[in-house]
C-alpha cells in the first residue's frame, strides 16, 4: 500500500518530467521567435516607406 503510493508518485513524477521539458522546448522556440519580431517590424517599415517613395 506504501509502496504502491510511492511509486504511483514516481510515475507521476515521471510525468511531470516529461511535461516540464516538453513545455521549455516550446518556450525556448518562442523565444526565438520573439526575438525575430523588432527585426521583422524594421524590414516592414523600410518596405512601407520605399512604397511611399513610388
Amino acid at each position: 500500500s506504501n509502496m504502491q503510493f510511492i511509486d504511483s508518485l514516481r510515475e507521476l513524477n515521471a510525468k511531470l518530467l516529461a511535461e516540464i521539458a516538453k513545455l521549455r522546448k516550446e518556450n525556448a522556440e518562442l523565444k526565438d521567435k520573439n526575438a525575430e519580431i523588432p527585426d521583422l517590424k524594421r524590414k516592414f517599415s523600410e518596405i512601407e516607406s520605399k512604397k511611399v517613395e513610388l
